[in-house]
């Protein structure tokens, strides 16, 4: 993504020219996709969560580099991106913040849907399809060996599961189980499954950020342009 800067000078702070402000976190939801397709459990399982991560590091980047640079930008359509307001300056530090005190990514999506909205995620199927993604991806991540006993490995698949495939127990096979609880996860349900637990998730966020977030004159904030232009890429992922 690039955008033309505007009344830019020597002595102005922050670079000119055209600037790139790259959304890792669609590039990992692509990759994701790509496992999908040939069911790849585990890593589509870890791009998505990692996709997650990323989403909330993305906006902060283009937060940071508006701050930042303290001017106005002009966009591909001509519009402009507006400096930053107070409210978007606290968002911002917030955002710091939770990834200075190394928040787990689930509180992150909690505090930021709260900042951004007002109201909590609570509950939600959303944000329960998060956890359990991030569940998964920390036990994969941390992987725990455990000895199987081979003279009752028939029939005993079900046994050996970990908790966490409980509320994927729909999404997975359990007769492919061979030697690890991984071998479970390859197959289309589950991959769509991950697959829409971070799109579904990262929508949330950004639908919060789009907003109306336009001034009288027509200029765009920096909250509206980092959710429109985010939601403009997703689709095209």
């Amino acid at each position: 993504m690039s955008f033309n800067n505007v009344n830019a000078s020597k002595s102005s702070d922050g670079p000119t020219g055209k600037i790139l402000l790259p959304f890792h976190s669609i590039l990992l939801l692509r990759k994701a996709a790509r496992m999908h397709q040939i069911k790849d459990g585990a890593t589509c399982a870890l791009l998505s969560a990692a996709a997650c991560e990323a989403f909330l590091n993305d906006i902060q980047c283009h937060y940071s580099f508006f701050i930042k640079c303290k001017r106005p930008f002009e966009l591909r359509d001509g519009n402009f991106v507006q400096c930053v307001s107070e409210d978007e300056n606290q968002f911002s530090k917030e955002l710091i913040a939770l990834e200075e005190n190394k928040k787990q990514t689930t509180k992150k999506y909690k505090k930021v849907n709260k900042l951004l909205t007002g109201q909590s995620l609570g509950n939600s199927s959303k944000y329960q399809g998060l956890k359990n993604l991030m569940k998964i991806r920390n036990a994969l991540v941390h992987l725990k060996a455990d000895a199987i006993q081979l003279e009752e490995h028939e029939g005993m698949e079900n046994n050996v599961l970990p908790d966490i495939l409980i509320p994927v127990k729909s999404k997975i096979d359990a007769t492919l189980f061979r030697n690890s609880w991984i071998d479970v996860l390859d197959t289309e349900g589950f991959c769509h499954w991950c697959l829409e637990s971070a799109y579904l998730i990262i929508g949330e966020i950004t639908k919060a950020l789009i907003g109306d977030g336009d001034d009288e004159n027509g200029n765009v904030s920096v909250q509206r342009f980092v959710g429109g232009e985010y939601a403009r890429q997703l689709v095209g992922s």
